[in-house]
């Protein structure tokens, strides 16, 4: 057990994580499970409406009700996701976006450490120590199509190396996805793709994906599999695919905390944030109806997944569906992510497949359990780790219904926020800021965080400071 979750355990909470755990058995014992697992870009919660295919997923599977991400940002959370590391673990605090130092590709790289500070491997470099990798040495076939990480790219405009454990590799190339005029690597084949219908980069992606299901060792069910398909949808400039231009949005965008009007108690960069005028209101209507139609298409891809596996694998095949971060569509003012608030770290999670139950769990979960509940699942229990999140097999299948006491959030200075640590419990959100700056939320009686109740209440907000400080480490950079 590591220092900051002694100190946890001892203030307030049980421990966030379990390092080193033994993982329990397979699901099934004759054969490894395969694995698709579908990540959107910056889906907000509650959008799932007009996606049927994914619904049927959370029909005969599990449903997280309260999954939340640690840092909401692209490349810190797919960094925690491949990994089962937050970010003071990974290094990767940003998405690169003019320096590379703490973001993007090359720090995941360069900044990956163990749990005493020193390098992992020596070197830093995280990309050995991904779910690819530990599945790839178990005999899984591994395809990554779509996003991997942000700012994977050279310089020199040379193709950047596959990463170790994926056997099947189509990304992008550059400092972000997009849906039109991108490059990417097929198979470390650099490509550019322009405006033409087949361009659309969910569609091309989706059927890479496919074309990697429909070869022999897979539809013969002779080899398992890790399918990992990362769509650009439903990130911005928002552009849906020609078929799906004309979707509505299922509900409004709008929330009780949407321009909060009354915001003396909050931060600063909220402080300074101005309303939301009729004319930003309209943008951000006519985008909401646009995310809907990019998730269409994401959809029909999960529909073509399952359709592509003959009957006796797609029974042996376990289908993860998330979303790398919230967004939150003007809730307190703010329209972005990388915000400590409910909508901007809550985040849609299903599972479903062999041995899953049927359900829908309040059970608080974090992007760092994702990695070793797919190794549990495997039947890879003590593979890799230790890792800051826990396998989730026990509530997948109904043997418990409890996932974590408390999540740690965690985020880097950027243009939009500064630096915070906090922890999100059951009942309770903390935030602290670099600056000394507190926020305080009783998510019971204040689901949508209006009302900061951090000097209404200093037992609990200093209990959750001295938890939050023992948990937080390493701290962000700037500390």
């Amino acid at each position: 057990m590591g220092k900051w979750a002694k100190a946890l355990t001892v203030v307030l909470l049980p421990m966030l994580c379990l390092a080193g755990q033994s993982l329990s058995s397979p699901v099934a014992a004759q054969r490894p499970p395969n694995i698709v697992f579908i990540l959107t870009d910056d889906q907000a919660i509650d959008t799932l409406q007009k996606m049927p295919h994914v619904q049927r997923l959370a029909r005969y599977g599990t449903t997280f009700r309260r999954a939340f991400v640690s840092t909401s940002l692209c490349c810190p959370s797919r960094a925690t996701i491949l990994t089962g590391l937050l970010a003071g673990h990974t290094g990767v605090w940003t998405n690169g976006d003019g320096n590379t130092r703490w973001g993007g590709w090359p720090a995941f790289r360069r900044n990956g450490i163990e749990r005493n500070g020193s390098p992992f491997n020596g070197d830093g470099d995280n990309e050995r120590r991904t779910i690819a990798v530990y599945l790839r040495r178990a005999g899984y076939r591994t395809g990554l199509f779509g996003k991997y990480l942000n700012h994977y790219e050279k310089p020199s405009g040379r193709v950047p190396p596959i990463p170790p454990g994926w056997s099947s590799w189509h990304s992008f190339i550059g400092g972000n996805g997009a849906y039109y005029g991108y490059r990417s690597s097929d198979q470390g084949k650099r490509h550019f793709h322009g405006s033409k219908p087949r361009d659309y980069s969910t569609d091309l992606f989706g059927r890479k994906a496919r074309q990697f299901l429909l070869s022999p060792g897979i539809q013969h069910g002779s080899l398992p599999f890790f399918l990992f398909y990362a769509p650009h949808a439903p990130h911005g400039p928002v552009t849906p695919a020609p078929g799906f231009a004309d979707v509505a949005a299922a509900r409004p965008f709008e929330t009780r905390a949407y321009n909060e009007l009354r915001v003396n108690d909050k931060p600063g960069y909220v402080r300074n944030a101005p309303l939301i005028g009729p004319h930003q209101r309209d943008h951000l209507g006519a985008t909401w109806d646009d995310v809907y139609g990019t998730l269409r298409s994401v959809d029909a891809w999960v529909g073509r997944f399952r359709r592509a596996l003959p009957l006796p694998v797609r029974h042996r095949t376990i289908f993860i569906f998330m979303s790398d971060n919230g967004f939150t569509w003007g809730d307190h003012r703010l329209d972005y992510k990388e915000y400590p608030y409910e909508r901007s770290i809550r985040v849609p999670l299903i599972i479903a497949g062999p041995g899953i139950a049927h359900a829908s769990t309040p059970a608080l979960v974090t992007n760092t359990d994702l990695t070793p509940t797919i190794l549990d699942l495997a039947g890879l229990g003590g593979t890799g780790g230790p890792f800051d999140g826990h396998s989730l097999k026990r509530v997948l299948t109904g043997t418990s219904g409890s996932g974590t006491k408390a999540i740690l959030l965690e985020h880097l200075t950027t243009k939009r926020a500064p630096s915070f640590c906090g922890l999100r419990t059951n009942s309770w959100k903390y935030v602290l800021y670099r600056s000394g700056f507190q926020e305080l939320y009783n998510l019971t009686r204040d689901p949508y965080e209006l009302t900061n109740v951090a000097h209404q209440r200093p037992n609990v907000r200093r209990n959750l400071r001295r938890a939050t400080l023992a948990a937080c480490h390493p701290r962000p950079p700037d500390w």
